[in-house]
């Protein structure tokens, strides 16, 4: 039977994300948006830690209209900045892109783009690709689950969709369009039972060009439309970003629900370590409490460490 309910994974990601502060905090900038009483919930995790004698260090990120993109950084590429540069053009195709998204019926929510630039031509790998999966812990509630997976799938799609509607006119100078791993459209319908997968656009970006990326280019991620606000990666991106020594220019501590790596990432060895060494260093200025209780022992009935990256990624 399941063991890891809803308590359980909070508790550890909570660990994860008090050792990451501790060892990496300072490899990428944390930032909140400025919607949604944001900023509130991030000053509470800045006093919450800093009693943990951890210090967090939040500002605001830029807005999808200041800046679209996410760039893993490199000592050539340090920052978003440097894709503005790269060529004046980039803006008018993601401006048509955004006019597409924006003017679908439903605009996809928190569409990312991952992809890469080099000098001559931006390859566009897409957003999210799904892959349904059985529990192995975690619970599954068919109705909830098969509800995120619509949604998923619909803005997938409809992300897919606005990349190539307007590449002819829109496409910028300099440089030509490659679609060549661009990811297909998602028509497997959801199942009873299963939980799903999401690889985000940054990670399939990195696990597809990491080996070819040379000093004058970048793998980046871009924000889709006007629903898609925050111009960061999420908590699990940046693990495996700083991982492949090529952190992300912004990160925010969404927790990324269905998160998940291919098995083939030649960074997966080192992200690995990184998960465990968060999860060790965290978890020791955490207070003593039921959570903790309940979470240590199940990691020990459930064969300890070789179990904490199966529930990081919530399978």
């Amino acid at each position: 039977m399941p063991f890891l309910t809803k308590e359980l994974p909070e508790t550890l990601y909570t660990s994860i994300v008090l050792g990451f502060v501790k060892i990496d905090g300072m490899t990428t900038l944390i930032q909140y948006t400025d919607k949604d009483g944001e900023q509130k919930d991030y000053e509470d995790v800045v006093t919450k830690f800093a009693e943990l004698g951890v210090t967090l260090k939040i500002s605001e990120s830029a807005k999808q209209t200041e800046t679209a993109f996410i760039i893993a950084k490199t000592p050539k590429v340090p920052s978003n900045d440097y894709s503005k540069d790269f060529t004046s053009d980039y803006w008018r195709y993601l401006q048509a892109m955004t006019k597409s998204a924006n003017a679908l019926e439903v605009a996809p929510n928190e569409a990312y783009i991952g992809g890469m630039s080099t000098v001559s031509k931006l390859f566009l790998i897409g957003p999210s690709n799904l892959d349904l999966n059985d529990p192995v812990y975690r619970a599954s509630d068919d109705t909830k689950v098969g509800d995120a997976y619509a949604t998923a799938v619909r803005d997938t799609n409809n992300a897919l969709h606005c990349l190539k509607k307007d590449a002819p006119t829109a496409k910028p100078l300099g440089l030509s369009l490659d679609f060549t791993d661009l990811n297909s459209t998602i028509s497997a319908p959801f199942q009873k039972g299963k939980l799903f997968k999401s690889y985000h656009g940054m990670i399939r970006a990195i696990v597809k060009y990491q080996t070819t990326i040379d000093t004058n280019s970048f793998i980046f991620e871009i924000a889709l439309g006007n629903n898609t606000k925050k111009i960061s990666s999420c908590f699990p991106c940046c693990t495996l970003m700083i991982a492949n020594n090529t952190p992300p220019t912004s990160t925010q501590l969404g927790r990324g629900d269905n998160w998940n790596i291919f098995p083939n990432c030649n960074s997966r060895s080192a992200w690995e370590l990184k998960i465990q060494n968060y999860y060790e260093s965290g978890i020791k200025p955490m207070p003593k409490n039921q959570k903790i209780k309940n979470l240590t022992e199940g990691l020990k009935i459930n064969t300890v460490a070789s179990k904490i990256l199966l529930f990081f990624l919530r399978l």
